[in-house]
């Protein structure tokens, strides 16, 4: 199993003149996170524009970016092989919520809601399991068993305590280096087959019932939710698509 990426975002009430924050947002990462990030983009996009669109980036030297608009704030997480350690990554987590939050504080915003997002792949070693795994995750009406499947891709969508959007995608494809010039494969039996998983977990549900107050305790408890069932659906994962193929 390999991380890919990681994101966490809040999402909060729109802040029209969020871009005036950024010397605020500066200081802060400068005093309690020293070194880690760089000075801040500020784009001089109009107020009235798309709120979603950024206006303030960060970038780190180890592949971490904050970007800031007018109703989010988000943080970046791209690993790469030195960081595959499951308790590291666990912990990279945690610190990189913290710092979320920290940097929420500062725009002094009623929060809406939260989400975590996180990508990651099981490497696929032979034509045989792959081929297999395809067939094991293809639902039988969708087609005949007797064909062979190229790609499959499932989403699923589940409420977690009444609380949490629990959404799931899983994908099994393969990818190829293609040749610059003619956009073929250079080699189709050095094609790299993988299960691409994206786990998307948020409390968007419970604030969809307007009885629900967002603080630093539903955004802990968010965050230690979404740490214990990423947990259980990878090693689901590993056992039941990748070990469970080779006895199909």
């Amino acid at each position: 199993m390999e991380y890919n990426r990681l994101a966490i975002q809040i999402i909060f009430q729109r802040q029209v003149l969020i871009r005036r924050n950024s010397n605020v947002l500066e200081d802060l990462l400068k005093e309690k996170y020293p070194g880690q990030f760089g000075q801040p983009q500020v784009f001089p996009i109009p107020d009235e524009f798309d709120p979603s669109v950024p206006r303030i980036v960060f970038s780190s030297n180890d592949n971490r970016e904050i970007v800031v608009s007018q109703n989010t704030i988000s943080l970046t997480q791209n690993f790469v092989p030195a960081e595959q350690n499951t308790s590291t990554i666990a912990m990279t987590l945690r610190k990189q919520s913290v710092i979320v939050w920290d940097l929420f504080s500062q725009l002094n915003q009623n929060g809406l809601y939260a989400g975590i997002t996180e990508n990651i792949t099981f490497p696929i070693k032979d034509e045989i399991t792959f081929t297999t795994t395809l067939h094991h995750c293809r639902p039988t009406i969708l087609a005949p068993q007797n064909t062979i499947p190229y790609s499959v891709e499932l989403r699923t969508a589940d409420v977690v305590d009444n609380m949490y959007f629990n959404n799931v995608i899983l994908s099994i494809e393969q990818k190829y280096n293609l040749d610059p010039l003619t956009l073929k494969p250079v080699n189709c039996a050095q094609a790299l087959s993988r299960i691409a998983v994206t786990c998307d977990f948020n409390d968007r549900y419970a604030y969809n019932t307007d009885q629900y107050t967002f603080s630093k305790d539903t955004y802990n408890n968010l965050v230690y939710k979404f740490e214990t069932h990423r947990t259980l659906l990878y090693s689901l994962l590993e056992k039941e698509l990748i070990k469970d193929a080779n006895t199909l």
